[in-house]
């Protein structure tokens, strides 16, 4: 937490604006043997470095365990407390973000009254017991228009602030005033904050690593899995199972799905691993309630003495309410958690579909010498893919149904997308069937998923504006063009 007081670095905002604390920049150091070897200089850097890259890893530790809609939160309050351990911020100051304090009186609003609601204009005057926020709610009544209009834009965090405030506040306390007046965009504007204020690796999550979250278990420590809809852990522990020589061929690994009567041979079968070594997979252990206690016994009495080799590993649906508890809270103390969420917006979605697909996806395209057009189309299919995990966070609003799409879902399609390009003579120009990847994606794939009529639509509607000839020749969608085809879609359907 000191790293933010020792790092150099200028500091954000206007120069005429309040300072905001320098984000930290650690320098990379020589190779050293001894510590006593060190300078002055080079131990303060290391200093820097080691409590930069502790922060990040237990960060990243507990956020592999944490809801999506909680990793934000998770992440903010981190950064908060650095900056108030590092006197940056008082404690008073960050209290008005976080808790959103209330004037008892607030006064009259004047013409503000027009356009702004009480309860806002209530917490706006509160703002002003900070000493940059003076004078606030008189700005607004004597520059009521200008206000208005940033009120009512659709980004006000990117924009600029009507008078004197966009150069006096600094980029905290533009955040803590969007928290005041318009509580929709704070989430966009704390995440930009936190990429400034420390590193975008807190708000962007890297692709799920199953290889690292094994090297951090041991034979007494088991992994559990949140399943969502559309993610399935599966794949993640078989992959890195055959990596390691660990698979159902050779006895060393069982999956099983708990159910009714399953519960003696999952004993017997953790009862076995733990002394010939092996990993056994317990799935849906939500539907087992009653037995996870004895599961949880039975972790305990195996893991004295048990083999090296030996790994549990655990899923099961979170609670449909937040106050629900369906896992023994020991036994969850006792794992590492893995919630692997598809992420809510679309450029943490699209980062997370291309890197489902290796280098060797396009070697393979080279042969045939069609690596550009596997690159579109496959940009163009992840952007799909993305778009319709993230209508399903909108609930009844993004789609009719609950609908299961998922990674297989994308790497399926990309499959047959390679099988496609790969037809006819590589030297000779290739026209891609666009009508056929439309329908096998939207029809069979995807469109597999989907009952209702008009989510089918939008599926389709997708489809048509993201697979077309242009995307070879510089296509750019922008809202004008995807306007314009989504109006020849609506009347193709009418």
């Amino acid at each position: 937490g000191e790293a933010a007081g020792d790092g150099g670095g200028e500091a954000e905002g206007d120069a005429d604006g309040e300072a905001e604390p320098p984000k930290p920049k650690a320098k990379k150091m020589k190779r050293i043997y001894h510590i006593e070897d060190l300078t002055d200089e080079e131990m303060a850097e290391r200093r820097v470095i080691l409590i930069d890259s502790i922060t990040f890893i237990v960060f990243d530790f507990i956020r592999t365990g944490a809801f999506e809609r909680h990793k934000l939160t998770l992440a903010a309050l981190l950064v908060l407390k650095i900056c108030v351990n590092d006197g940056w911020y008082s404690a008073e100051e960050v209290s008005y973000l976080v808790e959103g304090k209330v004037a008892a009186d607030p006064g009259n609003m004047g013409p503000v009254y027009e356009w702004l609601d009480e309860a806002v204009w209530s917490k706006l005057k509160a703002l002003e017991g900070l000493p940059h926020f003076k004078g606030l709610g008189d700005a607004l009544q004597a520059d009521t228009d200008d206000w208005r209009a940033w009120f009512d834009l659709p980004s006000p965090e990117a924009a600029k602030l009507p008078g004197e405030f966009d150069k006096t506040l600094s980029p905290f306390a533009k955040v803590t005033l969007l928290r005041s007046m318009r509580p929709d965009r704070v989430p966009i504007a704390l995440s930009r904050w936190i990429e400034s204020r420390m590193d975008a690796r807190f708000v962007q999550q890297a692709k799920f690593d199953m290889e690292k979250c094994y090297n951090e278990t041991t034979p007494q420590t088991p992994v559990f899995f949140v399943l969502f809809a559309g993610v399935d852990p599966t794949p993640w522990v078989e992959d890195l199972g055959k990596s390691m020589g660990i698979t159902e061929e050779f006895g060393t690994f069982r999956n099983i799905s708990m159910g009714q009567g399953q519960e003696k041979p999952a004993e017997a079968v953790v009862e076995l691993f733990a002394q010939q070594g092996g990993w056994v997979m317990l799935q849906n252990l939500h539907l087992m309630q009653t037995w996870v206690v004895a599961l949880e016994r039975l972790l305990e009495v195996v893991s004295e003495g048990t083999n090296e080799t030996f790994r549990c590993f655990i899923s099961a649906e979170a609670p449909s309410m937040d106050w629900m508890k369906n896992m023994p809270e020991s036994l969850m103390q006792s794992c590492i958690k893995v919630a692997n969420e598809a992420p809510a917006d679309i450029k943490s979605n699209l980062a997370r579909s291309w890197s489902e697909f290796n280098q060797g996806r396009f070697d393979e395209m080279d042969e045939c010498g069609r690596t550009d057009q596997f690159k579109a189309c496959l940009l163009s299919l992840c952007y799909f893919h993305s778009v319709m995990l993230g209508r399903i966070q909108f609930g009844m609003a993004g789609f009719s149904r609950k609908y299961g799409f998922n990674t297989g879902d994308l790497t399926i399609c990309a499959q047959v997308l390679t099988n496609y390009l790969k037809i006819g003579d590589p030297n000779q120009e290739y026209e891609v069937q666009w009508s056929d990847l439309r329908y096998i994606f939207g029809q069979i794939m995807y469109g597999g998923h989907i009952t209702d009529f008009f989510d089918r639509r939008v599926d389709e509607t997708y489809l048509e504006v993201l697979f077309r000839p242009e995307l070879f020749r510089g296509l750019v969608f922008l809202r004008s063009e995807e306007r314009r085809v989504g109006k020849e879609c609506r009347s193709r359907w009418s």
